[in-house]
């Protein structure tokens, strides 16, 4: 038995692979470490990846949101200005799917955006801005309606109106030059 314990030993594979065990062994918890250091670096780059595609859905959503109330606002105020506007038909409906482009303007106005993001306590603040003045905007519409529609229609409220309009489309051009997307 001392004899195949001497040739196993003198054996150059069975020493390679000998020496090889005592290398993994010495270096095991450094592998282990490597691969734990590899595996939280896949997790902070999911979790950043994460957080950019909400940031980017919350900003896309929130334009759309911005196209949809323009345009309704923009019917509205037409039907609102046009001579005899305060009985037609559709006024209601009008009015109606203004409130609900203002509703949705302002659930996406309020979405949080992650600090990952270039300028997103801006964009933040910008976007909540923006909701603000498109609500004063169709208050002002609607009160220039009433006003219309008892005859006594005041020039200084189309006059508001028209100034948060304008107040409005110049917040969203910076939020659209803070996103890099100018014009």
């Amino acid at each position: 038995m001392g004899q195949d314990n001497k040739k196993h030993l003198s054996d150059p594979c069975l020493a390679l692979t000998l020496e090889k065990m005592e290398l993994i062994k010495r270096y095991k918890v450094l592998l282990i470490l490597t691969v734990l250091a590899l595996i939280a670096a896949a997790g902070v780059l999911l979790f950043i990846y994460h957080f950019h595609t909400s940031d980017v859905t919350a900003l896309t959503d929130f334009s759309a949101a911005y196209d949809n109330f323009d345009q309704a606002v923009s019917d509205f105020s037409a039907l609102v200005q046009a001579p005899n506007a305060a009985g037609a038909p559709t006024s209601d409906g009008l009015e109606q799917k203004a409130d609900a482009a203002l509703s949705d303007l302002q659930t996406k106005a309020s979405a949080r955006i992650s600090s990952i993001t270039k300028n997103d306590a801006e964009l933040m603040r910008i976007t909540s801005e923006i909701g603000n003045l498109a609500a004063k905007e169709l208050d002002a519409l609607k009160e220039y309606q009433r006003e219309a529609a008892g005859n006594n229609a005041v020039p200084d409220t189309l006059a508001q109106a028209a100034d948060f309009k304008y107040q409005r489309q110049t917040d969203y051009a910076h939020f659209r030059e803070l996103l890099g997307q100018n014009e």
